[in-house]
């Protein structure tokens, strides 16, 4: 009896644990390791944005497609690693001068809305998972995002008008707003002092 009681609390503690760590996220090499290329692809693109505003120009200019190779090098190639943050192996490696940055026209958000978001269906929820890891890394946006990013991802498409089935359909009006403006409208309401 006592070792069923103990299986069960163990099956509740990891559930539990499962959950936790699916909504608050430790972006770091085991979350590398245990995620897929499609995934980091779309964290870096949604941190670099993030991070490129004119306050914070760390990673102005660098591509997601320069820093993934590199990135998933520096965790094979040093096991101790893992617990360290995505944001600081792809800081290192700038600093280090181990990328080099592209030419990138437009502004703040070039080219990071709807038609882009239509285009990347499998880097989705990694776009959003950058964008969190960004906004709680440099507190830029008060409120929380207490939902998967799976979830945010869905509600982005929808306000964007994708249609899953069809890649050619988005809303028109909608396809030019910043993928961060519209992340923005899903987070967390604050509650009022009755709640």
């Amino acid at each position: 009896m006592l070792l069923k009681n103990l299986a069960r609390l163990l099956l509740v503690l990891t559930a539990n644990a499962a959950l936790c760590a699916s909504q608050n996220h430790a972006y770091d090499g085991a979350w590398w390791q245990a995620t897929g290329r499609d995934q980091h692809l779309g964290w870096l693109a949604g941190y670099i944005v993030c991070t490129s505003e004119p306050a914070k120009k760390a990673f102005t200019g660098f591509s997601e497609y320069t820093l993934e190779p590199k990135v998933t090098d520096f965790y094979s190639s040093r096991p101790n690693a893992i617990n360290l943050k995505v944001s600081a192996v792809v800081l290192k490696l700038i600093r280090a001068r181990a990328v080099t940055p592209q030419n990138q026209a437009g502004g703040e958000h070039a080219g990071f809305d709807g038609e882009y978001w239509r285009q990347v269906p499998r880097e989705r929820v990694g776009i959003v998972e950058g964008f969190l890891a960004c906004h709680q890394e440099f507190e830029i946006e008060k409120g929380s995002f207490s939902k998967p990013a799976s979830r945010y991802a869905a509600q982005i498409s929808r306000w964007y008008g994708v249609d899953p089935n069809d890649p050619a359909v988005i809303n028109l009006r909608r396809v030019s707003v910043p993928i961060e403006k519209v992340l923005l409208r899903f987070k967390d309401r604050p509650h009022g002092p009755g709640d």
